[in-house]
């Protein structure tokens, strides 16, 4: 912020002490900003490192439509996925849909992540998201099913225990929370 209130930029998700303190610095110079990183997309918009960034800012700007359209670009620029970014900009664009209340979409962007990469290092959250979405829309079997994938594919999962419960609940719809 500006010493009136006048917001410069937002940061996004946990940032080291000391990265933090260099984004706020360069904000103060204007570096960094969403509008700093907007007028570098003409130079740098084939680089789909630079185009999750950008997606980044535009979501934390709660930017959603121009942030999609961002990560769709990462995905169609880096299709083999060699920078990292391409599974992870396609989970954004299934959290846009998730924003939006468009569990479908999110599914459908989920099982995409799949797909292409079905042992990638996001095919877990990948499915774990199906199974959520799933369970959003309404669609109590198939996030059954998905949650019982889940945990047959990663049993010791970091969603592991999550996987059980929601199973639990939509197996058992009369427990009360608490198992009572």
């Amino acid at each position: 912020m500006k010493p009136g209130g006048e917001e410069i930029d937002r940061t996004w998700d946990y940032i080291p002490t000391a990265q933090f303190i260099g984004a706020v610095e360069g904000y103060q110079k204007g570096k960094g900003t969403l509008k700093a990183t907007l007028a570098e997309e003409g130079q740098k918009g084939k680089d789909p490192e630079f185009v999750y960034q950008l997606g980044w800012k535009l979501y934390s700007h709660r930017m959603y439509d121009s942030a999609d359209a961002r990560f769709a670009k990462v995905v169609a620029l880096d299709s083999a996925n060699a920078s990292g970014k391409a599974d992870d900009a396609i989970l954004q664009r299934a959290s846009i849909c998730r924003r939006k209340e468009d569990w479908d979409g999110a599914v459908a962007l989920s099982r995409d992540l799949l797909k292409r990469w079905p042992n990638g290092d996001l095919a877990d959250d990948a499915t774990i998201y199906i199974a959520y979405y799933s369970e959003k829309g309404g669609k109590k079997d198939q996030a059954i099913t998905v949650y019982k994938e889940y945990l047959n594919r990663w049993p010791k999962g970091e969603d592991a225990d999550f996987a059980k419960e929601q199973l639990e609940a939509l197996q058992n719809p009369t427990l009360k929370e608490g198992g009572k």
